[in-house]
């Protein structure tokens, strides 16, 4: 009797892990939103002009929503220039632009590497 209830509980607890499992994957359909590279809503060249120009522009890294921007004159970009990006937060140290962009963080950064 006991080995019966346990054949019973590993045949209902299997079915419900596949079923659930099918489900999870019709939800999710394949796709890594995070990661998906997001349209960018304005002129990129406009965005790199506010930066400097593309000469002023050492290099660029990004995560999902930070966009890091090297930069060899920092003393001419000021944080209003920006307010047509929708910039989030926006940080000076050094020779270092820091600015929360986010999820097109890394789609800006795939165009400023292509330019530079």
């Amino acid at each position: 009797m006991k080995k019966r209830i346990l054949f019973l509980n590993i045949i209902t607890f299997g079915l419900f892990h596949l079923i659930a499992s099918a489900k999870a994957k019709k939800k999710f359909n394949g796709k890594n939103k995070l990661n998906e590279v997001g349209k960018i809503p304005f002129s990129i060249e406009d965005f790199i002009s506010k930066l400097g120009g593309i000469e002023n522009i050492i290099s660029s890294s990004a995560t999902i929503n930070v966009l890091t921007v090297i930069v060899k004159n920092n003393s001419n970009i000021v944080k209003n220039d920006f307010s047509n990006f929708k910039i989030k937060g926006f940080m000076k140290t050094g020779d270092k632009i820091i600015l929360t962009i986010g999820d097109i963080a890394n789609s800006i950064n795939l165009e400023i590497k292509k330019r530079i």
